[in-house]
Formats: C-alpha cells, sequence, structure tokens
C-alpha cells in the first residue's frame, strides 16, 4: 500500500487558504516538513511563481466525498475555472473514452499495489478542444489502509504528443515504401541531409528508421545546391567522413546488408566500380583495425 505524506497535499491547502478559498483538509501547516505556510502572504510567493512558471496545476481529491480542488493557473491549462470541474467524476467525463479505462487502471494500481500513478491521457478543455495532459500523484492512505484522498501535478503536453505523432506518421511511411522495393533497391540515406551534420549523428538517425537495407556512397558533407551530383559519388570521393559513419553504424549493431548506390553516375561504370570496390575494402580494413 502507499503511505501518502500529505506534502502535497498541504500545498494545496496552503495556496487555497491563501487565495481564500475554502480547502477539503484542514491546514497541516508545514510544506516538506522545513518551511511553515503560516504568516505573511509572501511566504508562499515562490511556490506560486513556481508553480506558474512550471505550467502545471495542482489539484487535491477527496475520495470520499469526491470533491476536486485546483491550485495554480488552471484557466490557462484547462480553458475554466476550478469550480466548472470540481468533482471526480465530473473530470473523467472530460476524459477521452479510449484513454479513460487505462487512467483508472492507473489509480487502482496505484491504490492497491502501490504502482507509481504516472499516466498520460486526453482531455476535453472547455472549449472543447481534445488536449493531452501529463498526470502525476500519491494517494493518501487512513488508519484502515483505505485510500481517503490524493493529491498530484498535471501539465499539458500536446504539443510534444504531437510531434511523437508526426515522426511515428513519418517513420510508418517510409517502413511502408522499403516494403514496397523489390529486394534489389537500394536506397540514398547520405542524401537526405540538407544541412552539415556529423557523420555519427546522421547515422544514428538513419539506423532508427532504415532498419533493413542500408546502402552507402561517396558525397560530399553538404551541398546549398539542389540535386544529386555531389551526393552521389563513387566510394573513394567525396568529404563526407564513410568511415564515421560504418563504424556507428557498427556501435549500434546494424547487421543489415549494405548495398553501392550509383544512382546518376556518368562516366565509366567499370571504372567507377573497381574504384568503390577498392575504397570499401580500405574502409573494412580500417575498422578492423580500430575494433
Amino acid at each position: 500500500m502507499v503511505s501518502g505524506d500529505g506534502n502535497a497535499g498541504a500545498l494545496v491547502t496552503a495556496l487555497r487558504s491563501e487565495q481564500g478559498l475554502s480547502s477539503l483538509t484542514p491546514e497541516t501547516g508545514q510544506v516538506s516538513g522545513h518551511a511553515t505556510v503560516q504568516g505573511p502572504t509572501s511566504q508562499l510567493d515562490w511556490v506560486r511563481h513556481a508553480i506558474g512558471a512550471s505550467g502545471d496545476i495542482l489539484y487535491k481529491w477527496d475520495i470520499l466525498s469526491d470533491r476536486l480542488a485546483w491550485a495554480g493557473e488552471i484557466e490557462e491549462v484547462l480553458g475554466e475555472g476550478e469550480h466548472a470541474i470540481a468533482s471526480g467524476h465530473g473530470f473523467n467525463n472530460r476524459i477521452h473514452p479510449e484513454d479513460l479505462p487505462r487512467r483508472l487502471k492507473a489509480l487502482s494500481d496505484h491504490f492497491s499495489q502501490g504502482d507509481n500513478y504516472d499516466c498520460e491521457y486526453r482531455v476535453r478543455n472547455g472549449q472543447g478542444i481534445v488536449i493531452w495532459v501529463h498526470d502525476r500523484g500519491r494517494v493518501e492512505i487512513d488508519a484502515n489502509g483505505l485510500p481517503v484522498a490524493m493529491s498530484g501535478a498535471m501539465r499539458v503536453i500536446t504539443q510534444r504528443k504531437q510531434n511523437e505523432a508526426r515522426l511515428e506518421r513519418i517513420a510508418n511511411s517510409v517502413q511502408e515504401k522499403i516494403a514496397l522495393l523489390p529486394p534489389t533497391a537500394k536506397l540514398v540515406p547520405v542524401a537526405f541531409a540538407r544541412e552539415p551534420r556529423p557523420a555519427d549523428v546522421r547515422a544514428k538517425d538513419i539506423a532508427r528508421v532504415f532498419t533493413a537495407i542500408e546502402t552507402i556512397n561517396g558525397a560530399d558533407e553538404f551541398d546549398e545546391q539542389s540535386g544529386w551530383g555531389r551526393y552521389i559519388q563513387p566510394l573513394d570521393r567525396g568529404s563526407f567522413n564513410m568511415s564515421a559513419f560504418l563504424q556507428t553504424l557498427r556501435q549500434l549493431n546494424y547487421a543489415g546488408p549494405v548495398g553501392l548506390q550509383c544512382y546518376g553516375l556518368t562516366g565509366d561504370a567499370r571504372d567507377h566500380l573497381s574504384r568503390s570496390i577498392a575504397a570499401w575494402r580500405k574502409l573494412n580494413q580500417h575498422l578492423a583495425e580500430n575494433r
């Protein structure tokens, strides 16, 4: 079971008392066992400023009465005042139906098993817009081992979730295109960069997405002009550090095939191939010497 220390609850109580609002629990007079919350308002200014700067809002949920109290800039976070969401049941009604079972399970596991309560889910704000929140809290247990209250903090993470979804769509799109390629098809990972980046950083980015096939070729580190001319060269040309690229792939335990990219090269094909084979042997020798 979880033994709530009441510190978060005391903080909510202190802030609400400082704002002239009624509290759900008696004021303890202490925050984290050191600073008292009694006395002039200035003693709590740093707490209010810290909460505002963090973008978090605090809550105190009286489980027995289902009353829900808030502290912090709730209107900025949830789009309406605290009295519009004054009960645990009312807040649950705003949670996305697909996410509510996961949140209830996280609460149940926290109450019964002591697991950390740390949950991300979607909520409909005061304007009817669905937002993502990150919710963390701790239950308070009575003498009989029953949960009686819960205190926690919540912040909006909509932007992060949108970025994650966008990256996932890009990765899925690339994987779908790879699946449609014939076995002999080649990709040009080096050419996707349009700005100077270290070889090891570029290799890590590529290895996370292209897990099935890698192709290499000589290339310049950067070309301000559009096109492929300086990004696809014989393997023995170009300023790009191919040795560092292959070293990083090895450190990432990449075990897939490595092909040679020759798209658009002009000149004698046999000459290009023989030079690239010689460069490949030198690269492998260098890798073997630096194991």
